[in-house]
């Protein structure tokens, strides 16, 4: 461990940064939150499908409509229909932790009549006001009757009927609101004639005055209708209406600035073929420049729909062209039926995390799943003429079908819809979603015909490797052939996006059947770490009338495996895992293999944690994460765990239905807390972070199997997705995804740096910067230049060794910073600063005991290098490498790259155990060419039996520190060397000489 009377103490200083990974850290940012979006890659994720409350648990049946629900940050309502047996009357519940939780549902009329299509919006102006609409049958016929609440929607003491003296039927109502301007629209029929009809209020909905938008040519079927209120109190409606010219409905779009004048009508879509008199449910929506903003439904041949959206920035003068929202087949050739579109748009401040300005979200009816049933999908855009890829948002399992889906969205960009799932009975769910950071880069790897791996290719396990043939990523992954029985295949990519396999065998490295037992139905998951002691590999084995077991593999090179002989880890009768276990995620973290499994209970799958410290004999911890029944958790089984920065963090996946991925962390890898994606704070516990998309690819349904590793300042991810409803039926296919790491996933860290006062060779400190910092270009008087001032060589030295020349360099002339830079510092008045900065983590990438690492470049001869962590290093678990062909402890005596040691300072020269977080030392490198130190992010301890390492005695000892005059160059014996340093020092020029 490291000297206990070392000065330099924890605080804050820069990492390994040097001003090119800076400046590509700042594009980063710049690019995660200011970038035209890439929305074919733009990503959205939704979670737990939550129940409303139902009035009457022994008698319901609930449905609800499109422009029902409504969102302002957290509080969310849903409007909707219940039939209590005899009526079916309107209802709304509330929520104000974003739909986990209902307030009682509140009957909006209490009259003994079938009420349906309620509409609701809420103003929060100077009165926060609750407004809704709906039809009701009291007087026979349906009638439009308006109501308002001014307190959170407990009562609506303020009800009328709009319709009531009107000649016919009034039905299909929509409402919409801003501030104290309310309008509603509806759809009147009389003797054939049918009429659009808008009540307007000025006064909160107090009062209202109704006028005629347009008599329809429409005479048979519903005329849909919708409204919108701008910002300025402009209103905006559209409908559908058959078009004679075109011999086909069309959608209609009419405004007025003062509830009764309206503008010409204006024919917004283009023609299309299929059915003539199709209804097309148009939707509109404004933005907070009063933009107008329409979607509806059209078929593209037959009866089967598109949704899609136009825009006009001129008050309906002009329209955009027509824009196809869904992703399904432009000639449906998929045979997928889209309808009820629901829309809203948005504004974003800069900040946000979206494209500043308006984006547009929609949801709407969709049966690319299953033709006779369907379920409900999502896109979002901000520009008209592009939408990202669609995202399930419902929890479809196979039985019922989901309609008249309703959608909002608050400030922070989170999404919320609601539908109606058509069971028996009939219930109303609610989902919220989030955008993701992540972007999907394709498939990568797909089965092929007539070997190991024809049916599915899943359980991407992935490293990167630098050897003599070149640097490559490293995929090992499952095969499923014909067979249904897994066995594990390797292969590899210079880019990680194209791969081939590994030539031998077809690309299969690990058969089912022989040595160990337990998988002669199949070998597959394989979980991979490595260090100088070799390879090591477990995996899942399958048996024909036995659970699941956990096996064990040796290997010299990554290629060839050596089997133990028997399973590793087994179920235990009884308990949450007796009918199977599989390992999913190992590291080592010092002298303590810590291992995550799935077991099975017989119902669902759940995580486990198990510890060994040979990686063989396992002691079970039990269950560290259960599966969350009804939820999008109820089981999981599958998981990522990853160590750096003194966390633990879990990238699992869950299949309730579809398959999602989540995340949690912890601080010793068995209490565990469930989270959002990391650093969204808007995104409630529950959601997911990952999910399926798209209507063709390889991941319409279920995602499954994440790995995910940092690469510099990137996250990278492979993962397998499915396009089967049943996430167990196969046809898996790997796939990736990436993102930056940006400044918000920084965690903010500080270190203060201690040295003396002094003015003697003594006092000098060796030391470095664990932080990294924000600044696109850093170097080091920008670090220490506040601090000190104007640098006087009378008062201060602050130098670093240049191996290229073997001489000193002088401050401000260090260099560009970088991770594990060490330097000497003397101060003649002290110094004592706290520095404030970002955490240094190191990438997992190499897969080394599956911790973060990070690697220093040594170049010939004497370097001087730092711990450039926040915590203590035990330096038993130091590598060097020549990134070729070999690995090395540091402290082994196998070692050949470098001196069997470190070497610290305290007035002489010391071999280290230990560095304190920012300690320095040196480091000699015996070859002729560039060694990369290792160092591993953890303060774990290390017994690697280093007993054949060579005795201290006679080693050459550093270069003295600058200005010191030259002394013995070699230890004296002993474990600490006797001299002061070696030579290079010369002048005797200490600070403050001259005073002294």
């Amino acid at each position: 461990m490291a000297r206990p009377n070392h000065l330099w103490r924890r605080g804050l200083w820069p990492l390994r940064l040097t001003a090119v990974v800076l400046l590509g850290t700042a594009l980063m940012i710049a690019l995660a939150f200011d970038r035209v979006p890439a929305w074919a890659a733009a990503n959205y994720s939704f979670g737990n499908n939550y129940p409303i409350p139902i009035p009457d648990p022994a008698n319901y049946d609930q449905t609800a409509y499109t422009r029902g629900l409504w969102v302002s940050g957290s509080t969310v309502y849903q409007a909707f229909v219940d039939y209590n047996g005899s009526f079916k009357n309107v209802f709304l519940t509330r929520s104000s932790d974003g739909a986990g939780t209902w307030s009682t549902p509140v009957q909006i009329s209490p009259y003994s009549a079938n009420q349906f299509r309620p509409s609701f919006v809420a103003t929060d102006c100077t009165t926060p006001r609750q407004h809704l609409s709906h039809v009701d049958y009291r007087t026979g016929q349906p009638q439009v009757y308006y109501s308002r609440s001014t307190d959170g929607g407990a009562t609506f003491p303020h009800q009328v009927s709009l319709t009531d003296t009107d000649p016919g039927m009034s039905d299909l109502p929509r409402i919409d609101a801003h501030c104290d301007t309310v309008a509603l629209a509806w759809w009147r029929g009389n003797s054939g004639v049918n009429e659009v009809w808008v009540a307007h209020s000025t006064d909160g909905g107090t009062t209202f005055t109704k006028s005629k938008v347009q008599t329809t040519n429409v005479t048979s079927g519903n005329v849909n209708v919708d409204v919108a209120v701008d910002g300025s109190g402009g209103t905006h409606v559209v409908w559908d209406d058959y078009s004679v010219s075109r011999g086909q409905r069309a959608v209609y779009y009419s405004q007025t600035t003062d509830g009764s004048t309206w503008s010409t009508p204006a024919m917004i879509n283009s023609p299309f073929s299929g059915y003539s008199n199709a209804e097309l449910a148009p939707v509109v929506d404004t933005d907070a420049s009063n933009a107008v903003y329409v979607a509806w439904q059209a078929p593209a041949v037959s009866s089967l729909n598109h949704i899609y959206l136009s825009r006009s920035s001129d008050g309906g003068a002009t329209w955009t062209t027509q824009t196809q929202v869904d992703d399904t087949a432009n000639d449906k050739s998929d045979n997928v039926q889209c309808q009820y579109p629901s829309l809203r748009v948005q504004d974003f401040p800069a900040d946000s995390g979206f494209s500043e300005g308006p984006s547009m979200f929609l949801a709407w009816h969709d049966n690319r799943i299953d033709p006779y049933r369907g379920g409900v999908y999502f896109a979002f855009s901000s520009q008209v003429d592009l939408f990202s890829m669609n995202f399930p948002v419902d929890d479809w399992n196979g039985y019922d079908r989901y309609y008249y889906p309703s959608i909002a969205v608050n400030d922070k960009g989170q999404a919320f819809v609601s539908y109606s799932r058509y069971g028996s009975p009939r219930t109303v769910k609610v989902v919220r979603g989030h955008p993701t950071e992540w972007e999907r880069r394709g498939t990568v790897l797909t089965p092929r015909a007539g070997e190991f791996d024809e049916c599915s290719v899943m359980d991407p396990h992935v490293i990167h490797r630098t050897s003599a043939s070149g640097s490559y990523y490293w995929m090992y992954y499952t095969g499923v052939g014909s067979d249904t029985e897994g066995q594990i295949g390797l292969a590899y990519s210079e880019d990680g996006l194209a791969w081939t396999r590994y030539a031998s065998g077809g690309g299969l490295i690990i058969p089912k059947g022989g040595v160990p037992p337990y998988n002669n139905n199949g070998v597959f998951r394989p979980v991979v770490i490595r260090n100088p002691n070799g390879w090591q590999l477990w995996a899942t084995g399958a048996q024909s009338g036995s659970e699941w077991r956990g096996l064990y593999y040796t290997s010299t090179d990554g290629f060839s495996w050596t089997p133990h002989p028997t399973a590793v880890l087994a179920p235990t009768a009884g308990t949450w895992d007796a009918q199977g276990v599989s390992p999913c995620s190992v590291i080592r973290n010092g002298d303590l293999y810590m291992m995550w499994y799935a077991g099975n209970d017989g119902s669902n799958w759940h995580i486990g944690h198990a510890t060994s410290s040979d990686g063989i004999n396992w002691t079970k911890h039990g269950r560290v994460l259960a599966a969350l029944p009804d939820t999008w958790e109820a089981s999981v089984f599958d998981c990522t765990v990853r160590y750096a920065g003194g966390e633990y963090v879990m990238a699992y996946a869950a299949h309730g239905s579809p398959g999602k991925f989540g995340v949690a962390r912890s601080t010793d890898g068995i209490t565990w807390n469930r989270g959002s994606i990391p650093h969204a704070p808007w995104t409630e516990q529950d959601s997911p972070w990952w999910g399926p998309a798209g209507s063709v690819g390889f991941e319409t349904r279920h995602v499954s199997n994440p790995y995910i590793f940092t690469e510099g300042e990137m996250q990278k991810m492979y993962y397998a997705g499915s396009n089967q409803t049943d996430p167990m039926a196969g046809g898996y296919l790997i796939g990736t995804a990436n993102r930056g790491v940006t400044k918000a996933m920084w965690k903010a860290d500080s270190y203060t740096a201690i040295s003396p006062p002094g003015s003697t060779a003594e006092a000098y400190r060796m030391g470095g910067m664990p932080l990294k910092f924000e600044a696109a270009s850093l170097t080091i008087e920008d670090i220490l230049g506040p601090v000190i001032g104007p640098y006087d060589a009378t008062r201060e030295r602050i130098g670093r060794w240049n191996p290229i020349t073997g001489t000193y360099l002088e401050y401000p002339n260090l260099g560009t910073p970088f991770a594990g830079m060490g330097m000497w510092f003397l101060f003649r008045d002290g110094l004592n600063h706290t520095f404030a900065g970002y955490r240094i983590t190191g990438s997992t990438l190499a897969g080394i005991d599956g911790l973060g690492a990070i690697g220093i470049e040594l170049a010939p001869g004497w370097n001087q290098v730092c711990n450039p962590y926040s915590h203590t290093l035990d330096l038993e678990g130091a590598i060097v490498t020549d990134t070729q062909t070999a690995w090395y402890y540091l402290l082994s005596g196998s070692n050949t790259f470098t001196q069997q040691a470190l070497w610290g300072y305290e007035g002489t020269y010391i071999p280290l155990t230990g560095l304190d977080p920012g300690e320095g030392a040196w480091i000699k490198n015996l070859t002729s060419g560039t060694i990369t130190l290792v160092f591993l992010d953890t303060a774990a301890t290390f017994t690697r039996g280093v007993s054949s390492r060579a005795s201290y005695a006679g080693m050459e000892l550093p270069p003295a520190p600058p200005g010191a005059v030259d002394t013995p160059t070699t230890g004296s014996g002993g474990a600490a060397g006797g001299g002061g340093g070696g030579g290079g020092g010369g002048g005797g020029c200490f600070v403050g000489a001259a005073g002294d």
